[in-house]
């Protein structure tokens, strides 16, 4: 691993399962988000409950609850099994 990353690189290690030289962050614009769908079963899978506010009702993106993101972040390890749950993989 290089010393420094750019995101486009952090993001690609993530995702092909290698350790990135820190953890990439979504910081939440509207450009980006999670879908409706993906974000219910992702609730499921952390075993929490909780209203979900649309921000945008065009492409389906909620509002992630400050309580689930930081719980995803712990759970990096375990992306795996989280897209293979969602059947990504």
């Amino acid at each position: 691993m290089k010393e420094y990353m750019t995101s486009r690189e952090r993001v690609n290690a993530a995702l092909n399962f290698q350790n990135p030289d820190r953890v990439p962050l979504d910081l939440g614009g509207f450009q980006t988000g999670i879908h409706k769908k993906a974000y219910i079963e992702l609730l499921k899978y952390l075993e929490h409950d909780e209203e979900i506010i649309m921000l945008d009702p065009v492409q389906q993106l909620v509002n992630q609850d400050r309580w689930v993101s930081l719980r995803s972040l712990s759970c990096l390890k375990r992306w795996r099994t989280g897209f293979e749950l969602l059947g990504v993989l």
